[in-house]
Order: structure tokens, then C-alpha cells, then sequence
């Protein structure tokens, strides 16, 4: 999978039509008030997960038909996750008690006796890990039961939509007293410096260390800003990331992103671009012929292999394309 195009990575000097050597930096005041998707009446709210899917639609490697599915009807298309998804889900449920976005419970890995897996023990050991963990950092919460913790100043799975953005933070609690925001993370790739999924911070000049991962940025832009928007108080943001590997039970390491008014302000440059350009996609979404409609399916051999809605698309893709070497 390529990386998120360069226009997403909120670098300043890569503003197109400012001069080089005075670039003009927007404001957030100046991209204010955002204008609002909407479909059949209803408002379609601009997640960080849209923005990093429509980047991915725009180079090609997302289908059009998925992301109308997924984001505008606001259906689960995606007919089965990975491994490492699935383990996600299940920690955060546990951490957390939260469902996944489509409000499924995560269900718990067993053996083929019912029994809990290696893995599902790894994780609930892991999810009670990172309650300790947490509190030392300072971070207000208690475990009340196995699925549910108690969050101080604060709450779990907040839902806020405001300007046309939305999303759902992990965890709106306190730090040493001081009101913040944290994402929870359960990953593999802690410390990886070469995928660009990973979660590295020792090299800052490396491609994808944390702070030029677009992936992580986005999120934490927008998680950021919409608090702000919403609420008018610019909160620090956490990310607390989990390692899921067998041999490293209880390793983590947690990253405070602080996040500049700059990248808010760009950020909702990207906002209003997306906006501008799926309002005009969605003009077209009720035309029947495929070649007219912008969401028309593009089929894929890996991305039709995990889509619910392949078996009944036209243009599903069963094989891969046969590859041609000359030596």
C-alpha cells in the first residue's frame, strides 16, 4: 500500500500557489465556518478515517463503491478483518467496553473447545496491564469490572460532531489533573521503523518516524481540533500504544502529540478540499450508468477478496493479473 500523498502530510513549504519564499499559512479562523456534506438530508460527517480512505480512493487503491457504502450509507462492507484488527478490537473492548463502529461486541478467541486462546489470554492479561500502566502515568482511570473502567473528569467512547467533522475518541479523561485526550492502541509494530503503520520515535530525520507518519497525524489533528471546535479548548492529546507481540507483554510507550494551530488550520484545508470534492461526486451518485457515476465499483483482486459486496458487483476481480518477466 502506498503512502498518504504528500498533500496530507501538513508540511507548509509544499503549499501550491504561495510563493516559495514567503509562504502564506491559512488560519483557522480563515477556513471557518467548513461547508457540510450532505446525502438524502442527512449531514456525512468527515472522519479521520474517511480522509485517509478518500486519499487512498484518489490514488486508486480504494474502491469508490466501498467508500459510498461505507461512509455515505454507513454500511460494514468489509467482510473480514485481519488478525492484528481483530486483536485490536478485543483489547479496546476490554480496556475500554467499547463495541467497534458498527456496535459489534468483539468476540473473544477460543480454541476449537470453546476454551480461551493464547491470545485471548495475552490480551486480557495486556488489557489489565495497561490499567496499571496508566494509572502511573498519571491517567484517571479504575477498572470496575472486566469490561468496564471508570474514568474520572471523563468518559469513554465520546461521540462529538461539530462543522461537519466527527469522530469517536477512546478515552476524554485526566492527567495529573489536567483534562486530556487519549487513542489506545494494540499493535505489533512498536518501535518498526519501516512499515508505515508502525509507531517509531528514535531517528526524527527517518521517513516515517512519529512525527511524519501522515497516518498518526491525521488522527491526532482531528481528534485535536474537533475538541476544539466543538468546545473551544485545545486539549493535549495521547496516544498510549500497547505492544501485542507474544514475547513483549506489558511494553508500551505512550506519545504526547503536540499539535500546533498550523496543523489545525491545514487540517481543515484538507477538510474543506475533501468536502468540496465529494459533494461533487455525490451529484452523480444516483445515475445508473457506471461510467457517469463517481462511485462507480473499480475491482481489485486483494480489495474484492474483502468486501461484502463483491459477490453481487459486476466488476469483481477472481484472479490476478499474470505478470510477464524477461530475463
Amino acid at each position: 500500500m502506498a503512502a498518504i500523498p504528500e498533500h496530507l502530510l501538513y508540511d507548509p513549504s509544499r503549499m501550491t500557489g504561495v510563493k516559495a519564499q514567503a509562504p502564506k499559512r491559512p488560519t483557522i479562523e480563515s477556513m471557518l465556518p467548513l461547508p457540510v456534506v450532505k446525502y438524502k438530508g442527512k449531514t456525512v460527517y468527515v472522519t479521520q478515517s474517511m480522509m485517509k480512505d478518500f486519499a487512498k480512493l484518489e490514488m486508486d487503491e480504494f474502491c469508490p463503491k466501498q467508500f459510498f457504502y461505507k461512509y455515505i450509507l454507513k454500511q460494514d462492507v468489509e467482510a473480514r478483518d485481519t488478525v492484528s484488527m481483530n486483536l485490536g478490537k478485543r483489547f479496546e473492548y476490554l480496556l475500554t467496553g467499547q463495541t467497534d463502529k458498527y456496535n459489534n461486541v468483539p468476540e473473544p478467541f477460543l480454541t476449537n473447545r470453546g476454551e480461551p486462546s493464547a491470545e485471548e489470554k495475552r490480551v486480557r492479561n495486556n488489557a489489565d496491564k495497561s490499567i496499571e500502566i496508566l494509572q502511573k502515568h498519571g491517567f484517571s482511570v479504575k477498572r470496575l469490572s472486566r469490561e468496564v473502567i471508570e474514568i474520572r473528569g471523563g468518559k469513554t467512547g465520546s461521540n462529538i460532531h461539530t462543522n461537519g467533522m466527527g469522530g469517536t475518541l477512546d478515552l476524554l479523561t485526566k492527567k495529573d489533573g489536567e483534562q486530556c485526550i487519549v487513542d489506545i492502541k494494540y499493535s505489533g509494530l512498536l518501535g518498526d521503523k519501516w512499515s508505515e503503520f508502525g509507531w517509531y520515535w528514535e531517528d526524527e530525520t527517518h521517513q516515517n518516524h512519529i512525527s511524519k507518519n501522515a497516518y498518526q497525524r491525521i488522527q491526532a489533528t482531528h481528534y485535536t481540533l474537533l475538541y476544539y471546535l466543538r468546545f473551544g479548548k485545545k486539549l493535549p492529546f495521547y496516544y498510549a500504544v500497547f505492544d501485542n507481540r507474544a514475547s513483549k507483554e506489558g511494553n508500551y510507550r505512550i506519545f504526547r502529540m503536540n499539535i500546533s494551530d498550523d496543523a489545525m488550520a491545514l487540517h481543515l484545508r484538507e477538510v474543506r478540499s475533501l468536502v468540496d470534492k465529494l459533494k461533487t461526486m455525490l451529484k452523480t451518485a444516483h445515475l445508473k450508468e457506471c461510467e457517469k457515476n463517481a462511485f462507480c465499483p473499480v475491482g481489485g483482486f486483494d480489495r474484492c477478496g474483502t468486501c461484502k459486496l463483491a459477490e453481487s458487483c459486476t466488476r469483481r476481480v477472481t484472479k490476478q493479473d499474470e505478470i510477464e518477466i524477461s530475463i
